[in-house]
């Protein structure tokens, strides 16, 4: 008998090695053979030299050489997959027990191109039939159907069912080690081929069960040559557990991801540059009753991000945007979220909510995770290098060039702590600074609207519509809806205006041409429902109602440092130029909430250097009906500055403007007083500079006008302002009451003929119009040919003149320069261009300025004794440039 159980034994030792020696043996042919026939039925072909043998003895199948082709063998244009070496380990007897355990997988240098299977597999999609457990359930609308489906979610099907169908299923699977390395994936994503180059895919100790799931992976590999790290664990019991992962991608080219990005947000750009580069450390709890997960060590680089419209010169589209930024960083952002549900909820609820979908129920989900999730962060935002530029094509056939202008630039942009907190479906967004530095809107190139340049002897046409050097915001609150702002500190602005000779203001011409596309019929109605959409919100159970306000509320807006204001125009002749100062500005509160809550304006500043103006109002700016109360004072305006706007009527030789403004606007009526103070108002003819030198040609309006003035030379106008603004009715009063104030000089002849001897040198006194307008001529200052400066032979005369102005503290003088064709070697006999003119009116008007700071800061002479007038321009023969003075 033992002999018999030994050779029994034996037998079954020695059929249990042949057996498997022969698996070993004929595995990779029988392999090959089927796996032929598989891949023919799908057009596909095999490697003839691809093995892949298994080994019974130890559990091993080892492939060598595989790769699948869609075309012939050998062209690598239609390969899918290629492996030169691959070996699994398995526990073959563990499956009786319902364990898969695969003990190792290594793999290397897998090459796979998943677009072209994809392509391939969807060319035979007609030919593939559907298994019929793919197939949804019909829809009954019987209500016993509902309680089918509401039970099988929760119980699942009978015990019968599920031991048909899953008597084969494990129960567990365990994966000891999982190694790809020196890996390459090819595969498009939206038209856009990407490439994975694997380095080294890890799974350790995988162990997957109903009531536990753990496992280690570890990911090393680049992303279309941007590197990106992974490490993540996982341990769960009974849905009790933690995940905790980190990953870290740098410099990914997002020109690789640009239909990715832009096709579905539907934009208007067609390609997108930049680098990005993400890092961050998760840590997931799994507890009994909820889930918590903290994100910690958040970095999001973002740099030089390009994105541009497509390139192309069409009749309908003459301008091109694009949008740069030199870096955008999220530092070192922590969030915390939670969310009062256990991992089991969640999946319940996932699991009910796919049967309600299937059977097409309405029935409400058991949870809501919108809101139920609660997520807190803190984040620090920092932006450099904001450029919004527009680039406008010149016409067709033409020749020039096409013109850039940037419309936004910002330096920077840093935002310190943000606290986020989204709880109860609510926003509520909190940080305590929000900083801008080098502001730049609108910033031209000094061409005009077809991209010429323009010389206006100056570089003001390339000056930007605005610069800020900083807009700091600080204590905002945002939440859903609401915006409060503490404090806005505007600091150092310089705006600009150009206007040029064709009328075009350069600043606003790059936003004018901002064409927009004529809507459509399908759009309106989009537009339209979209509207009614906005307006009302539908509330379950309570029916329609309005949509809740924004609120905004503004503390404090301020400005610190000075705020410039440059006016050129070049559309009239001579052309315009002057800077408004604004010195301080200050405006608080701004809320919409309470409209009748009345916002407080204060400004002050002055115009070009010496005219100083105060604004104080009240202002209801949300209130339904208009509401301005305003107190507006000008002292020391020059009046001879608005002579190029006038010149069509009358020629302002000198005079200086004060005013003290009240009004008030409540709806659409105005009431008001305006008490006006004309000083030193001289008036003369409108003349062509090449027609006429009369600077002294006093027309008979002068001599009505001397009626007003009082015994100082000066008008006085009480004007009451009444009317509609909708229909301005302004009744001046008190105009002719004025007249009969007549401005005598007999009496006073004597006397100023006395007071002037001492100074006779340089002053003389004339009789023009009678006995009763007298006029104090100071002696023509000569000046040096080309030159704005004062000359050094001059001394004698400012001294002197210096001295009378101390003497005399009540007296104004008038002060008048005028510039010759000689200043800009332009011979008589030529006549002046308007480039020519406007050099010459520039050079007096610096003469004139230059005068009057030499006496302001070197002796002290009040700004409001000097008065400026128009710039001349005397085209005699042998004419001198000089200034001239009157009394």
């Amino acid at each position: 008998m033992p002999k018999l159980y030994a050779r029994i034994i034996k037998t079954v030792l020695v059929s249990y090695l042949f057996i498997n020696a022969i698996i070993w043996a004929f595995s990779p042919t029988l392999v090959n053979h089927y796996l032929s026939e598989f891949l023919a039925s799908k057009d596909l072909t095999l490697n003839d030299k691809s093995s892949i043998r298994y080994n019974p003895f130890i559990s091993q199948i080892y492939i060598t050489d595989l790769s699948i082709y869609v075309a012939e063998p050998h062209s690598n244009e239609g390969k899918i997959i290629s492996v030169p070496t691959a070996t699994l380990e398995f526990s073959l007897f563990k499956l009786f027990a319902k364990s898969v355990v695969i003990e190792k997988f290594d793999v290397d240098a897998l090459e796979a191109n998943v677009s072209l299977a994809i392509t391939h597999l969807s060319s035979l999609q007609p030919e593939l039939i559907l298994d019929d457990s793919f197939e949804s359930p019909p829809h009954v609308e019987d209500g016993s159907s509902e309680k089918v489906g509401l039970e099988s979610a929760d119980s699942g099907k009978s015990e019968t069912e599920q031991t048909t169908n899953n008597w084969f299923m494990p129960h567990r699977f365990e994966m000891l080690s999982l190694n790809v390395s020196h890996s390459k994936v090819q595969f498009d994503l939206a038209g856009d081929e990407q490439v994975i180059q694997l380095n080294q895919l890890m799974f350790s100790d995988v162990q997957l069960s109903k009531k536990s799931q753990s496992g280690d992976i570890s990911v090393g590999l680049l992303f279309n040559k941007a590197l990106f790290e992974f490490d993540a664990t996982l341990k769960l019991n009974n849905g009790v557990g933690e995940l905790q992962y980190a990953f870290d991608l740098q410099k990914l080219d997002l020109s690789n991801l640009a239909s990715v990005i832009l096709k579905p947000l539907n934009s208007q750009y067609q390609n997108i540059d930049g680098l990005l580069s993400i890092k961050a450390e998760q840590d997931i709890v799994f507890n009994k009753n909820d889930v918590s997960s903290q994100i910690q060590n958040f970095n999001i680089i973002l740099s030089e991000l390009s994105l541009n419209q497509q390139q192309g010169r069409k009749q309908n589209d003459p301008s091109s945007m694009s949008f740069n930024i030199a870096s955008l960083a999220i530092k070192d952002g922590v969030v915390d979220i939670s969310l009062p549900h256990s991992l089991k909820e969640l999946l319940k609820h996932t699991q009910l909510q796919e049967q309600l979908d299937n059977q097409s129920q309405t029935q409400p989900p058991a949870i809501n995770i919108a809101d139920d999730l609660v997520l807190r962060s803190n984040l620090n935002l920092e932006q450099r290098g904001l450029i919004v530029s527009l680039t406008r094509f010149p016409a067709v056939n033409h020749t020039s060039e096409a013109n850039s202008t940037e419309l936004i630039n910002v330096a920077k942009l840093s935002i310190a702590d943000i606290d986020l907190l989204l709880e109860n479906n609510q926003t509520f967004l909190q940080t305590n600074l929000v900083e801008l530095d080098n502001i730049t809107l609108v910033n031209t190139k000094g061409s005009d609207a077809n991209g010429n340049s323009q010389d206006d002897g100056s570089k003001l046409t390339e000056r930007p519509l605005l610069q800020l050097v900083r807009l700091s915001l600080s204590d905002i609150k945002l939440s859903n809806n609401s915006l409060q702002v503490s404090n806005i500190n505007i600091t150092k602005v310089d705006a600009a205006i150009t206007k040029l000779q064709n009328g075009n203001i350069v600043q606003l011409d790059s936003l004018t041409s901002l064409s927009e596309p004529i809507p459509t019929k399908v759009d309106a109605e989009k537009q339209a429902k979209s509207e009614s959409n906005t307006k009302l919100v539908v509330d379950s159970g309570k029916g329609v109602k309005e949509k809740e306000p924004f609120n905004l509320y503004i503390g404090k807006v301020s400005l610190q440092d000075k705020l410039s204001f440059t006016i050129a125009d070049s559309s009239v002749t001579p052309s315009y130029q002057n800077v408004i100062y604004i010195n301080d500005l200050l405006i608080e509160p701004i809320d919409n909430s309470i409209p009748r809550v009345t916002s407080t304006l204060s400004v002050s500043g002055s115009l070009d250097e010496y005219s100083k103006f105060n604004i104080e109002a009240d202002v209801k700016p949300f209130n339904k009906e208009k509401y301005i109360k305003a107190d507006v004072t000008v002292s020391e305006f020059d009046l001879s500055t608005i002579t190029t706007y006038l010149k069509d009527i009358v020629a302002i030789e000198s005079g200086h403007l004060h005013t003290v403004t009240n009004f008030i606007i409540d709806g659409e009526v105005i009431k008001g007083n305006a008490k006006l103070n004309l000083s030193r108002v001289e008036l003369a003819e409108a003349v062509e500079y090449d027609q006429a030198n009369s600077i002294d040609t006093l027309i008979p309006v002068n001599v009505a006008l001397s009626m007003l003035k009082d015994g100082d030379d000066n008008i006085e106008l009480n004007v009451p302002v009444e009317g509609n603004l909708d229909d301005p009715d302004f009744r001046l009063s008190g105009f002719m009451a004025l007249l009969v104030q007549r401005a005598t000089m007999s009496a006073t002849k004597s006397y100023l003929i006395n007071a002037f001897v001492p100074y006779a040198s340089i002053v003389q006194i004339g009789l023009q119009a009678g006995d009763f307008i007298l006029k104090v001529r100071f002696q023509d200052l000569i000046l040096t040919k080309g030159e704005d400066e004062l000359p050094k032979s001059a001394d004698a005369f400012l001294k002197q003149f210096s001295a009378l102005m101390l003497d005399k503290k009540s007296t104004q003088i008038t002060v008048c320069a005028m510039s010759t064709k000689a200043d800009i070697g332009v011979e008589h006999a030529e006549k002046l261009t308007t480039a020519q003119l406007d050099k010459l009116n520039q050079l007096s008007l610096n003469r004139m300025k230059n005068f009057k700071n030499y006496m302001i800061d070197t002796h002290e002479i009040e700004s409001s004794r000097l008065l400026l007038c128009a710039p001349k321009v005397d085209v005699t023969k042998n004419a001198k440039p000089r200034l001239i003075f009157t009394s």
